[in-house]
């Protein structure tokens, strides 16, 4: 079991010599002892830096496809749920609101013109000044999310364009997991 969690090379240390990581890793050798064929998990990357969190998800994905084990997995984590995961179930207040597919979010999210530019304000001001109705939102970094007009965005890059104001990426975007989620339960994101 050690070398499918890749740690065999901690065998001979002692459990409180272990990092965060290894208790994990550990964690999940023990759980395989029984040869599963469904894992449950809560908040399996919780307490690990990126490294860690990468090495978990990975190992996830190879007890998935070679070992055949269902995962199920709880996490606040939405996004890093979202890389791995091929099923989403929504749960507020303890009852399920929603159940789908990574193909089902994909295909039916909400999409978006999400762009970057160099002065929101005076790109606000264009937007609000030439598209009658339109709906967006100012991000941290000088980003900006138009939520409809999508047959529009080829215009409203030109528009911006042709009042001077610097575009430096301009893309259709579907929604990620957590935007999803947020619009679901009728959540707030914090941008």
């Amino acid at each position: 079991m050690l070398s499918i969690v890749e740690l065999e090379h901690g065998s001979k240390k002692k459990f409180k010599e272990y990092s965060m990581g290894m208790k994990q890793r550990l964690g999940l050798a023990l759980s395989l002892m029984n040869k599963p064929d469904c894992l449950i998990l809560d908040e399996p990357t919780n307490g690990l830096d990126p490294e860690g969190r990468n090495d978990i998800k990975r190992l996830l994905l190879k007890l998935n496809r070679e070992n055949n084990v269902t995962i199920m997995i709880s996490s606040h984590i939405l996004t890093e749920i979202e890389a791995i995961g091929t099923r989403f179930v929504f749960v507020k207040d303890g009852e399920i609101v929603k159940d789908l597919s990574k193909e089902v979010l994909y295909s039916t999210s909400r999409k978006a013109i999400k762009f970057k530019v160099d002065n929101t304000a005076k790109a606000t001001q264009v937007l609000e000044c030439e598209f009658t109705g339109i709906e967006y939102k100012v991000l941290a970094d000088s980003e900006i999310i138009i939520y409809n007009l999508l047959e529009k965005s080829p215009e409203i890059n030109a528009k911006l364009a042709s009042n001077g104001i610097l575009i430096y990426n301009f893309t259709i975007e579907g929604e990620n997991l957590e935007e999803y989620f947020l619009d679901l339960i009728g959540g707030k994101s914090y941008e």
